[in-house]
């Protein structure tokens, strides 16, 4: 079969050491402060700031994010952070600095959300914004990074050119710890009417040893949010996960743990939306340019044409496959 041609062209900002603070607290506020400068400054339609607090003042577009000292986090009723970020479909995911603790403290926490049609509004020094249509995202609960490791990482940051479509990847000791999968639903099938959007957060606590973007994140959760058209109604709104193929009761990356016998090619198998919603139930669109592959692979490891003269076009996350720029994927931090 060989490996697939892409559908979209990407820019990548990949192999990025970032040398630990000393502090979790710290190592938390410098991650987010790179992701959202990631996001921000991608050379090809870029995420915009439609909506921001820096913990002073707030407003739309607002303040916006200078520097790493406009992201202060507070617990419930207390001045905090929060930023709005839109890609080019329209579609808005808000970051709330929000944690349990008073002060700026516990950085590893949030209230993190999505809103698929871009529908944000209001928010103030001490309250998240809000839209009709948003969904609260967060795995586990109120969390987005790990809380107390404290260690140096890796950055990975890979943006379609359109604009449609971001993955975010960071790296420790040879395991992606955290993952944003954010992108278009393509053939969406009839009578699916909200914006074709996706985002789906993943993060690992305690960080060692532990990858994301694995099937059991991948398949157990619901990251889309469609909309079901009504006869003379304005229709549900329901939940989908991603899909893939399988074997038995395994999906085939699960079940196939060599290279194939014939070819000597690992799967590469495409991710699909499912939804087993009531009045939803059934198969809801694809996912371009993502693949799931064999447990057997570990992160870091590239697919090949021809392993004995790479390319590197290629690269495996956790379970995940995903476009790469033809070099060496890096996920330990280097000096």
């Amino acid at each position: 079969m060989g490996l697939p041609t892409l559908e979209r062209s990407y820019e990548f900002n990949v192999n990025n050491s970032v040398l630990s603070t000393g502090g979790a607290n710290d190592d938390r506020r410098l991650a987010l402060w790179n992701l959202h400068s990631a996001m921000t400054g991608m050379v090809n339609n870029p995420w915009t700031v439609v909506g921001s607090c820096n913990a002073v003042s707030y407003g739309y577009p607002g303040p916006g994010w200078s520097s790493i000292a406009d992201i202060v986090w507070g617990n419930t009723g207390a001045t905090k952070s929060w930023i709005i970020w839109q890609t080019a479909s329209g579609a808005q995911i808000c970051f709330v600095c929000a944690s349990n603790s008073t002060g700026d403290q516990y950085r590893y926490m949030c209230g993190m959300r999505y809103s698929p049609e871009g529908r944000f509004s209001g928010g103030t020094l001490s309250a998240y914004p809000s839209a009709d249509d948003q969904h609260i995202l967060a795995i586990p609960p109120d969390r987005w990074a790990p809380s107390t490791a404290i260690f140096s990482w890796v950055e990975h940051y890979i943006h379609s050119t359109d604009g449609l479509q971001t993955l975010i990847i960071h790296c420790q000791a040879g395991y992606n710890y955290l993952g944003w999968m954010t992108g278009e639903v393509l053939d969406p099938v009839t009578n699916y009417t909200l914006n074709n959007f996706f985002f789906a957060p993943y993060q690992s606590d305690p960080v060692e040893s532990t990858n994301r973007m694995t099937y059991s994140d991948l398949l157990s959760s619901e990251w889309l949010y469609g909309k079901q058209a009504a006869v003379g109604g304005a229709g549900n709104i329901f939940r989908a996960r991603f899909s893939t193929e399988g074997v038995y009761s395994d999906a085939v990356g699960e079940y196939q743990v060599v290279a194939n016998e014939l070819s000597g090619e690992w799967p590469m198998t495409k991710l699909g939306f499912f939804s087993n919603d009531i009045g939803a139930e059934g198969r809801h669109g694809r996912v371009n340019d993502l693949w799931l592959t064999s447990t057997a692979l570990a992160t870091g490891d590239t697919l090949e044409t021809d392993p004995l003269s790479p390319t590197y076009d290629f690269a495996v996350f956790g379970n995940l496959v995903v476009p790469w720029n033809g070099t060496i994927p890096v996920t330990t931090y280097t000096p």
